[in-house]
């Protein structure tokens, strides 16, 4: 019968390897032990070794030689613990072969085939994490390398400081193999947190640089620091003051007093390459060469429990195996297959020699809450979990990915997150992971990146990141990120996603809603105190009053002064009010849902009546419960006020229309009559109610009232005035159809938008009576005295002329004034025979298209020698030659006549008279025929009578200006009758300008006539 072959994996290279030989050593004093006392079921115990090299893979490939190459019944390994998973579920488990563990371990594996003999966080941490807190503080910082075993303890650790009250201010990962310039980053970090203790979890090189940097920086003066790894070996590999005073807790330290302990060290001390027990030679031992002399001896009592090395007997009786080693006794507990170990708290001196501070014995394995998802149950093998937990993931609605966290490409994906991102079965693996993300930086590249490094450096993420389907539109979603060691795949992040854009939306919508509430609620603030508005609600629950700053101002109340109760409102209003106010205010409770009016007055704090108009409505429950009331308050007294004074001018304004002597009637833009005064009902004879709504030509005769409705429409669309803003006599037509003279002027006003027309109609029937009557005894007076006054003034002539001979000096002297007063007598009669004949209609017109310029040409040569008399000078300034107008061109230079004795005779010497013709603002409507002179100008007090019968400024008898004062007066009738009007300019002491405008002549087709081709008044000339 040959050896039993056992398989044993130390790091003999790479990462990890300063522990390799000690623990080779420590497992070949175990198997000198073993075959001391009789071997494994009488056979020699053979060690084979193979080096696992500190890395997954190599560990693998040594395994796989142990246990298919040399045939070993079990195997111990690794170290490391991304190697010892790989491991297990790579080799023992799929192998059905013993796997026994010497290295602490996290709690991550669960399989029939895997036997902890080391610390779990439990045994490790428990402890030590609270005394630390007890004697340095509550704030701790946490490192480590990024692969499970520091993520494990580091989660366990941070459970164990939150059950006694400590604080967690960071926590950081970095790669195996962490260059220095990296560490000095960390530190940075660790510096800045500036924590009571720093917990570091580094593998071997990387934990002696770690420490050594720490210590360099003088880090170690104001932070203490505690590890669950850092041994004898570690020690011997830094310097004593980098050494110093460094806190660690694991089952096993050289200084250990225990007989099994010290049995060790001798047969240590032997070994041929061993020159002494640290710290005075090469001979070191920690939790590693422990852990593996353990399981050794674990291996071998099994074996001989079991009577055989099958496979699955050796996992039998491993369950229940128990064993005296150099820390104390190890028992294994069947449930986990995790051992209950000794545990250690000490603190290394300068020697490098750790103090025991506590020592706790046998401390049952507890596998941490992150892990105790991974097994159905204590009976089931892998395959049954892969298989429940391969359907539990199908069947998850959300997203789960697996990313390799070197390439960072998708691995798996679950069927979630191919439906979630828009991919067919298998289309998500080897995509890498940021390709998911929106394109470009500032839509999201730049956030993805800083979530990949935070998952490096922190070993998990969580929040919310904007995704990208494969058709391109965006996903809002929940992710979470944890990173684990995968048996075949290493190192990789576990991303669970949820679709949270429906979610996200819905918050958009929700957001915008609340800021345009906010906004709206802004606005109204702003339009509430720009209106000066108050505003309250009433919540009939509580009893409780609230109002706005504009209900302080309002009421004239201090906040403070307020008790939020009704009968603060109550208080407030005058007495002989309340009934009306408390009987509004229910009403409006009785009919929620509908704003209602109300008016009342109220006493303010200054002492001030103030009129108050509420707007208020009632709010109902779910139930229909009528719960508050809301309103808004307006000082209206202003208002008020102003109607009531408003309304009493209204009265005397209607009473003043209703006792006036004048018509006054209103209508339409439609002709249609709106008011009818009392004084127009005496002077038509009809009633308002007879004649409203009725067009306005009903009280007309004539051509008046035939024409009516069309003027009204043309000024209407052109604007162009012909009755409104005069005044002018017509004839009217009484209800029993007599018709009358009257006077009628016109004005228009606006009300609501719309034109309306005020007529004020005088009734002139006795004033024509009169006038007719002074007519008809002038007409008399003038026919008596013409024929007399021509023979005196002819007779006169022939004396002042010297035709009966010489007359002595004085005697012609006197001739000469009574023929010059004799003429202007015959002149004072042919006017006052004008305006007769004017007024009784029977002067002539013969109307003809004539050229205005040889008119005024006419005009102005006939006074040229009056107005050198007088030392002024005439000027012509035609600016429309060739123009022809219809008039009657005797009574058009009998106008010009007049006008331009009025100006030579008022201006003085050396001044001159201006005629000037211009057009109007439409070419062809008219135009304006203008004599401007130097003279005094009209006074302010005689403008309105200025052409008015026998009218002039200086009414005296010693007037230095001769005139009969009606010139003007038959002018204006001249014009008129012609189709014209006329007017004046004048600033008193600056001079005067009267003018008169005249329609063109007009062809057959409607054109301005002109004597000249191409005047611009039309298409060709017609002579008059």
């Amino acid at each position: 019968m040959g050896s039993v072959r056992l398989g044993l994996m130390p790091p003999l290279t790479g990462l990890v390897s300063i522990y390799g030989t000690e623990i080779l050593r420590a497992a070949e004093i175990a198997c000198a032990e073993i075959n001391e006392q009789g071997g494994v079921l009488g056979r020699p115990l053979e060690l084979v070794v193979e080096d696992d090299g500190s890395l997954p893979e190599s560990a693998v490939a040594a395994a796989e030689k142990l246990v298919k190459q040399h045939g070993c019944a079990a195997i111990i390994g690794n170290l490391l613990s991304n190697s010892r998973i790989a491991v297990a579920y790579r080799v023992a488990e799929p192998n059905r072969v013993p796997q026994l563990n010497f290295s602490f371990h996290e709690g991550s594996i669960d399989s029939r085939y895997f036997f902890h003999f080391a610390a779990l966080p439990n045994q490790q941490i428990d402890r030590m994490i609270p005394y630390m807190r007890e004697q340095y503080g509550p704030r701790f910082f946490f490192a480590g390398n990024n692969y499970e075993w520091p993520r494990g303890s580091i989660a366990a650790a941070k459970d164990a400081l939150a059950k006694c009250g400590g604080e967690s201010l960071g926590e950081e990962y970095r790669d195996l193999g962490v260059a220095v310039e990296e560490i000095d980053r960390l530190l940075d970090v660790v510096a800045a947190a500036a924590p009571d203790v720093f917990v570091p979890y580094f593998a071997g090189a990387d934990q002696i640089n770690l420490l050594t940097r720490f210590s360099e920086r003088g880090l170690k003066s104001g932070i203490a620091v505690v590890m669950g790894h850092y041994d004898e070996m570690m020690a011997s590999k830094l310097p004593p003051e980098v050494r110093e005073g460094l806190y660690s807790s694991n089952t096993y330290f050289m200084s250990v007093d225990s007989d099994a302990n010290r049995d060790f060290m001798e047969r240590l001390a032997q070994m041929p390459d061993v020159n002494g027990i640290w710290p005075h030679g090469n001979g070191t031992v920690t939790n590693f060469s422990e852990g593996a002399y353990v399981c050794v001896k674990a291996f071998a009592t099994a074996a001989n429990a079991a009577g055989s090395t099958d496979s699955e007997a050796l996992v039998d009786a491993l369950k229940t195996v128990r064993v005296t080693a150099p820390q104390g006794s190890v028992v294994m507990d069947p449930e986990t297959q995790h051992a209950a170990v000794n545990c250690y708290l000490t603190r290394c001196n300068r020697e490098g020699v750790f103090d025991i501070i506590q020592a706790f014995e046998l401390q049952p394995p507890v596998i941490p809450e992150r892990y105790r998802h991974q097994k159905i149950s204590s009976h089931a093998t892998l395959e049954d979990d892969i298989r429940l937990q391969a359907r539990m993931l199908e069947q998850m609605q959300g997203g789960v990915l697996l990313i390799d966290s070197g390439s960072q490409a998708v691995i798996y994906a679950n069927a979630g997150a191919e439906k979630m991102f828009g991919y067919e079965r298998g289309g998500l693996v080897n995509t890498p992971w940021q390709q998911l993300g929106p394109p470009g930086r500032e839509s999201g590249a730049s956030r993805l990146e800083d979530v990949a490094t935070s998952i490096l450096q922190h070993g998990a993420w969580e929040g919310e990141l904007r995704q990208r389907h494969q058709n391109g539109t965006e996903l809002d979603c929940m992710v979470s990120f944890s990173t684990f060691t995968h048996p075949v795949q290493g190192e990789v992040w576990l991303a669970v996603y949820t679709d949270i854009t429906d979610r996200k939306q819905a918050e958009r919508k929700l957001r915008e809603s609340e800021q345009r509430f906010r906004d709206a609620t802004q606005q109204l603030t702003l339009a509430t105190e720009a209106a000066q508005l108050g505003v309250w609600d009433l919540n009939l629950t509580s009893g409780r009053l609230d109002w706005d700053s504009g209900m302080f101002r309002l009421y004239g109340v201090l906040p403070r002064d307020f008790g939020h109760h009704a009968d603060d409102w109550r208080r407030a209003l005058l007495p002989e009010d309340v009934e009306h106010a408390e009987a509004s205010l229910e009403t409006i409770l009785e009919r929620p849902g509908t704003p209602r009016e109300f008016t009342f007055r109220i006493l303010r704090g200054d002492g001030a009546t103030r009129h108050i108009r509420a707007m208020a409505q009632a709010i109902t429950d779910a139930a229909g419960v009528v719960v508050r009331a809301t309103g808004v308050n307006e000082d209206v007294t202003e208002r008020i006020e102003a109607e009531r004074a408003l309304a009493e001018q209204a009265l005397r304004t209607q009473t003043i229309i209703d006792n006036i002597v004048d018509g006054i009637i209103t209508i339409d833009r439609d002709g249609l009559i709106q008011s009818f005064n009392p004084g127009a009902s005496r002077i038509f004879g009809y009633m308002p109610r007879e004649v409203a709504g009725r067009n306005v030509s009903v009280l007309m005769t004539g051509p008046d009232r035939e024409s009516h409705d069309v003027y009204l429409r043309n000024y209407q669309a052109t604007g162009n005035r012909r009755v409104i803003g005069t005044s002018r006599e017509l004839q009217g037509r009484r209800k029993d159809g007599t018709v009358f003279p009257m006077e009628l002027a016109v004005s228009e006003v606006t009300q609501h938008g719309e034109p309306l027309y005020v007529g004020v109609v005088r009734d002139i029937t006795e004033r024509k009576r009169v006038e007719r009557m002074k007519n008809e005894f002038v007409s008399t007076v003038s026919h008596e005295l013409r024929t007399p006054l021509t023979s005196i003034s002819g007779a006169l002539g022939m004396i002042a002329s010297g035709a009966l001979g010489e007359l002595p000096g004085k005697v012609g002297e006197m001739v000469t004034i009574a023929q010059r007063n004799s003429q202007r007598l015959t002149l004072l009669i042919n006017d006052l025979l004008d305006m007769e004949k004017i007024a009784a209609g029977k002067l002539h017109f013969d109307m003809r298209a004539e050229r205005l310029e040889p008119l005024l040409e006419q005009a102005l040569e006939s006074y040229r020698g009056y107005a050198e008399q007088h030392q002024v000078q005439l000027v012509l300034d035609s600016g429309a030659p060739g123009v022809a107008v219809r008039v009657d061109d005797q009574r058009l230079l009998q106008v010009l006549a007049n006008l331009l004795s009025n100006a030579v005779k008022f201006s003085p010497p050396g001044g001159s008279v201006r005629v000037s013709v211009q057009a109007l603002s439409e070419p062809t409507e008219g135009v304006r025929v203008s004599v401007a002179d130097d003279g005094p100008g009209v006074p302010d007090n005689f403008r309105e009578q200025i052409f008015g019968k026998f009218a002039q400024a200086d009414g005296s008898d010693s007037r230095t200006k001769g005139g009969t004062g009606l010139g003007l007066a038959i002018s204006r009738e001249l014009v008129e009758h012609m189709g014209g009007r006329i007017g004046f300019d004048s600033v008193e002491g600056e001079g005067a300008t009267f003018w008169f405008e005249l329609p063109l002549a007009r062809d057959a087709n409607g054109y301005p006539s002109s004597s000249e081709p191409g005047s611009g008044y039309g298409p060709h000339v017609t002579d008059p």
